[in-house]
């Protein structure tokens, strides 16, 4: 429709002469400085709707190249204002400053402006169905304040109008300052940040339904490990085969996924098949806050199809489609094959590779680029399922309790965050810095955790991965300490690879474990274990496990491959045929280095580093006595990240005032006791650790409250974390665990080290158990690792066990 005739209408001649309006104020993009964290359009979204949802804004980022560089994208206020000339109600107008306006009651909702914006970045409201775009904040845009990195900036050509502003691009003084108008959401008291539901799927029955969140789940869970925690010992029958149709496999999200709240991310729930034991696998990125946009505060997904499907979720609407034509498909194959289909490259994709297909124990879930629930095998229960991805798309809104508190906390956050070091050495090198320091300190796994220093260590750290590898930094939704750096392999055998960061755990376990310094080869064979879909820290120290093996006689290597420590090509053989388990060697591998020991044989067992059957991580304890305890009662199997007594033990950070030395073994269990609790009550939110680092436990309180509505006292984390650590301790005890297998693996109890500051030490059985039944009396259970009735009562958790001591 053609716009009216300026010289027979008035009103159309008023808007001719709007349109040649000089243009004073616009904001300028500069992609080399965006992160793609979203921050802006977080902020966006809360200017307009009073809550949360990246897909609200008024503006957007697109991602580039599996993550390599992100573009923002905004209303340019372009000069020939398409949108002005094709609208047939005259919705549109210039201000004195060049912006273009639209009346809301003119707009008619016809959709042209949308077609012809040349960025588009004209849309019609889902709710009002009215044309909405960029307004600048009338003058004083909150995404440019809200932006970490200043990759947004106002212009405007009166110098001495937003001076302010334009001097300071990045800061959230102001930001933190506004208060949302919430006229029209749901977002008040009733809700807050949650949405209040879980979304149940049946794939026996091809089935789904909603279920609601009962206030009593949110109030002594919170969300996230809380509720999987509670969810898992209640849905599940005791000695539930983990790749059978009646183990389930859960998605949660916490109060503060998909929110302003700086770090937060989503987390895979389920019985592991590699230690038969509860199971939380953590992953950042975007998936998790779209599940909040969807409506949806967790997902269940119960039974097995009998052929390959993939789950598409888009807000209420949820069908399971036919995904055969995926199958055999890399995790960023079968992300882009679903986006194409779907025509929606915005939709959030979590994926198997052949790994989970074929069920390797350690098979991981690609959540997005370059984001992996890798821990634990959840890829193998996902493929027992015959489910080959998950595909999420939402527009609704993360509301808020109290949006003015929340703002201001967040921006304590951040000031928090600002000041930390910690903070500013993640931002400058992720945790490939810690390399060098793991290397130091003798912690870090050498040959199979032989030793605990590689003297080509800096070739792996943040020096050798800026050198080679890097471009430019990348973070998470919602997340301004932007710890991930994007970057491509530019010489080499293998030029031309896109590759993340190599973060501490992969660079070290697939690197120095494994006698390997070429850093480019190290980000091969770690793309290449993403890509099929498997756990890079198990995948590292199943290869070490098969090297130390190969040399000393007792494997034999395959044909055309030698089995030893520094070959890269053994490396990437024994990669390809886990993943593809298509010969003898890679089935029994694939299994983890626990069972494969038991059938290989050949005292293989006194070299195969873990716990529980889940591989060690990439920090060596012999050097770090509660790290050794941290290892060996953590509730998943070997893991550093339930507590990170290192922090304490080597890295000068006082515990009660205190010194605690490296080797000592007196206090050591009541600081991992501590950290432990306090770790998984922070679980709840789901927090990523870096964000821990310098956010105080105040501050994620009144995130919280300020959310939810929710009173939070002092003691709330920790005492939460602590009936978590309970109730899967019972959920593993049910499930047939040994307390005896709460200890660490030959290799650091009877082998000492034989480099770095602390060589010729081990931590010897009677150390082990010391800290051990110390351990236990701190959690009140029995010598024999079982909780005491009166501690689960103390706690308030709910059980039906009938051997609690």
């Amino acid at each position: 429709m053609l716009r009216p005739d300026p010289l027979k209408d008035s009103t159309a001649l008023t808007h001719c002469s709007q349109r040649r309006r000089p243009i004073n104020s616009f904001i300028r993009t500069n992609f080399d400085l965006c992160t793609g964290c979203n921050i802006c359009q977080l902020a966006c979204s809360m200017r307009w709707h009073g809550g949360y949802n990246t897909r609200r804004s008024r503006l957007r980022i697109e991602n580039k190249k599996e993550n390599l560089y992100h573009k923002p994208v905004i209303c340019n206020q372009c000069a020939n204002a398409y949108c002005m000339n094709v609208c047939p109600a005259n919705a549109y107008s210039r201000n004195d400053e060049g912006v273009v306006l639209i009346d809301e009651n003119r707009c008619v909702g016809c959709g042209l402006c949308v077609q012809f914006c040349p960025e588009g970045m004209v849309k019609l409201d889902p709710e009002t169905k009215k044309a909405v775009k960029c307004d600048t904040c009338m003058g004083d845009p909150l995404c440019v304040s809200a932006c970490p990195t200043g990759a947004l900036e106002w212009i405007n050509k009166d110098k001495n109008k937003n001076k302010a502003l334009c001097e300071n691009p990045g800061k959230t003084e102001k930001f933190s300052s506004f208060t949302a108008d919430k006229s029209g959401c749901d977002t008040g008291p009733a809700r807050g940040s949650y949405m209040n539901k879980f979304l149940l799927v049946d794939l026996t029955t091809l089935t789904s339904r909603q279920i609601p969140l009962s206030p009593k789940m949110k109030q002594q869970y919170i969300g996230g490990k809380g509720f999987g925690a509670r969810l898992l010992y209640d849905l599940l029958a005791p000695g539930t085969d983990p790749l059978g149709p009646d183990n389930v496999l859960m998605v949660m999200t916490g109060p503060l996924t998909g929110t302003m709240a700086p770090a937060m991310r989503g987390c895979i729930v389920t019985k592991s098949p590699l230690t038969h034991t509860f199971l939380d696998s953590y992953f950042g990125g975007h998936f998790a806050p779209e599940i909040k946009y969807a409506g949806y505060d967790g997902i269940i997904i119960q039974g097995k199809s009998d052929k390959p499907v993939y789950l598409w979720i888009d807000d209420d609407t949820v069908e399971i489609r036919d995904a055969l034509h995926l199958r055999g498909k890399d995790t960023l194959t079968v992300n882009h094959s679903i986006k194409k289909e779907l025509g929606d490259t915005s939709v959030r994709v979590a994926s198997i590779g052949p790994a989970g297909e074929n069920l390797v124990n350690y098979a991981l879930i690609g959540c997005e680029y370059n984001r992996q629930a890798g821990r634990g095998g959840a890829g193998a229960v996902m493929g027992s399922k015959n489910l080959k991805a998950i595909a999420v798309r939402g527009s609704q809104i993360v509301g808020l309790n109290n949006p003015a508190a929340f703002i201001k906390a967040c921006a304590k956050a951040q000031t928090e965050l600002d000041a930390s070091a910690d903070i500013d050495a993640m931002k400058a090198g992720g945790t490939a810095g810690a390399v060098d320091y793991a290397n130091e300190t003798g912690l870090l796994p050498h040959k199979n955790y032989m030793g605990g220093t590689f003297e080509k260590s800096n070739k792996l750290s943040d020096i050798g991965q800026a050198r080679h590898l890097w471009l430019g930094s990348s973070a998470c939704m919602g997340c301004p300490i932007r710890c991930s750096k994007m970057g491509a392999v530019r010489t080499g055998k293998y030029k031309g690879i896109i590759t993340d960061m190599l973060e501490y755990e992969s660079a070290a376990l697939m690197g120095a474990n494994l006698d390997i310094s070429d850093v480019r080869a190290v980000a091969h064979l770690v793309k290449l274990c993403d890509l099929l879909g498997i756990d890079s820290m198990s995948t590292g120290a199943v290869i070490g496990f098969a090297m130390e093996l190969g040399e000393k006689g007792v494997l034999n290597s395959p044909e055309g491959v030698e089995l030893k420590f520094g070959n890269i090509q053994a490396a990437e053989y024994l990669i390809k045929t886990i993943a593809n388990q298509d010969s003898d060697l890679g089935k029994t591998l694939s299994l983890g280095v626990k069972k494969a020991a038991a059938i290989i044989g050949k005292d293989s067992k006194d070299i195969a580093v873990h716990v529980k059957g889940m591989e060690a991580p990439a920090w060596g304890p012999r050097g770090a006595s509660g790290m050794g305890l941290a290892i060996m009662t953590a509730d998943r199997g070997a893991c550093h990240q339930r507590a990170f007594p290192i922090a304490y033990e080597v890295g000068g950070v006082e515990w009660k005032k205190k010194q605690m030395g490296p080797l000592d073994i007196v206090g050591k269990a009541e600081l991992v006791y501590s950290l432990q609790n306090y770790s998984a009550g922070l679980d709840t939110l789901v927090k990523c650790d870096f964000g821990s680092f310098g956010i105080s436990k105040e501050t994620y309180g009144l995130l919280l409250e300020a959310a939810t509505g929710q009173r939070v006292k002092k003691t709330l984390f920790d005492e939460t974390g602590e009936k978590i650590w309970n109730l899967t301790r019972l959920f593993n005890l049910r499930e047939g665990l040994d307390p005896g297998q709460d200890r660490l693996p030959r290799r650091f109890v009877a082998e000492a080290l034989p480099d770095g500051p602390h060589k010729g030490h081990r931590i010897s059985r009677e150390d082990m158990d010391y800290m051990k039944q110390d351990y236990y009396s701190q959690r009140g259970w029995s010598k024999k690792g079982i909780p005491m009735e009166s501690t689960l009562k103390r706690l308030g958790v709910e059980h039906n066990e009938p051997y609690i001591e």
